[in-house]
Parts: C-alpha cells; structure tokens; sequence
C-alpha cells in the first residue's frame, strides 16, 4: 500500500466481505473481486482511506484474479499445450504476449503446463491410430517446438508399429472392393494416417471376405438340413428357411442366392 501524502486525494473502501473464498472491495461504486492472500497482504479492510495508486493496485489484482480464475477452470476440464491456452487468454481478454507469458510463468515453472509431458502422454493415447508423421504434425499444430518434438523422449515414446486391429477394420471396411483394390486402398489409408513406408509394406492382410463366405455356406447348410428333418412341405420349408436366416443376419440378396440354390427357385 502506498502512504497517504497530505495533498491527495483519498478514497475509502465502502465495503469489504468474503465469499466462496474470494474477497469482494466495493470502492466508487465499483466492485473488485481479488485473493483472499492478496486481502491479508494489503489489508483491505471495510472504511480503509486508499488513494488512486491503490485503487489501480487493487484493479491489478483483480485482473489478474478473474485471469487466474479463467485458467483454473480451463485447465480442470481438459489439458493443453502453452501455446493453446496463450491463444484462449489472447482471445478472451486481449492481453499481449508479455502479459501472458508473466501470468503463466509460475504454471510453467510447476509443470501444470508441459509441453513434453503433453506431447508424450498424446502420443501414447493415439499411437494405435496414427503412425509416427501424423503424430508430429498434429503435435506441431498444437504449437510444440521442434526442439520438445526432436527430443530424445518423445521420438522413444512413438511405435512405429501397425496395430493388427487397425488393419482388420480397414479389411472389413474395404471389403466390397476386390482384395488387391482393398489392399491398394488400405495402404493408401495407412500412409495417410502418417505410418512410416517400410511398416505400412510388412502388414499382412488377410481375405475375411472369402472366409465369411465358407462360413455363411456351412452355416446355411445347417440351417437347410435341421429344416428338412421336420418334414413338412416346400413352402413351409422356405418360409422357415427365410426367417432361419434373417434371424442369424443373412442379407436379403444372400438369402435369394440360397434359396434357388437348394430349391431350385
């Protein structure tokens, strides 16, 4: 606080109570919400004579509190890199890059920001999905380094690998295509995905397509023979036939193939 020289001019502070742990000043008709440690500090009790340098103190310390509050609430529901949540406190309050950098300066330094460890943590959370270049140009987007990103820990925590279950989901996917064009297609998928050349050229893709077949084959047989030992006539076998089928997912299309093939329809 500063000391009150005769010729100026003062100011009292018309109210001062605490509420959900933050301190409200009423001064000029004007309210200021600031720390309950920034009111012990200064003492900014209820009829307090201050002059103007302690009112554009307290105007300081309120900003900076509603600042704070913001982060607070941000940083509680999602994580983000510094260059993000620079962007939303630019955004939201018009604050230059020096006012930013002060205000999370103590945020870096205790590691509720850390570009590594975010960097790190992303990729082990999206390594299944996307191959090493995606990774890095999503991370780069966010505004990382490319000092973090060359970083010895962070280029060892990305698997160059390809999931198997990645590759069977583009399979069934893909499985209208004719299996080289799924494969061709499937690649190309990869490759977009940001997976490195010489992994995308190991992966072995199998055709489920020509195993469901066999599969919908034998599976329809059972259902044709355990139809026929009831013995009834050849409508009411086609009717069961149908509804038989329907029940275990068979396509409409499939079910015609089947039926002209064992009742010559």
């Amino acid at each position: 606080m500063s000391t009150i020289k005769p010729s100026e001019t003062t100011y009292k502070i018309e109210d001062s109570y605490l509420k959900n742990k933050e301190c409200h000043l009423l001064i000029n008709n004007v309210e200021y919400i600031i720390t309950i440690s920034d009111y012990t500090e200064y003492l900014f009790y209820k009829g307090k004579e201050i002059t103007l340098k302690d009112i554009e103190l307290i105007s300081s310390l309120a900003k900076e509190f509603t600042y704070k509050k913001y982060l607070s609430r941000l940083l509680a529901n999602k994580r983000y890199t510094i260059y993000e949540i620079s962007n939303k406190l630019k955004k939201k309050f018009l604050l230059s890059k020096k006012e930013i950098d002060k205000l999370l300066d103590s945020y870096i330094n205790s590691k509720i920001l850390d570009d590594k460890a975010y960097a790190i943590d992303y990729i082990e959370s999206n390594n299944h999905k996307y191959g090493r270049k995606r990774l890095l140009s999503e991370l780069k987007k966010k505004g990382i380094s490319e000092n973090i990103l060359n970083s010895q820990e962070v280029l060892n925590s990305i698997d160059d690998t390809i999931d198997e279950e990645v590759i069977i989901k583009l399979e069934k996917r893909y499985r209208s295509l004719p299996f080289n064009k799924r494969c061709e297609k499937i690649k190309e998928i990869l490759y977009k995905r940001g997976f490195i050349t010489s992994e995308i050229n190991k992966i072995k893709i199998i055709d489920t397509a020509k195993n469901d077949s066999s599969l919908l084959i034998k599976e329809a047989k059972k259902c044709y023979n355990a139809i026929a030992s009831k013995k009834v006539d050849k409508e009411k076998m086609k009717s069961l036939f149908t509804t038989k089928l329907l029940r275990k997912g068979f396509s409409y299309e499939e079910i015609i193939k089947l039926k002209e093939e064992y009742f010559n329809d």
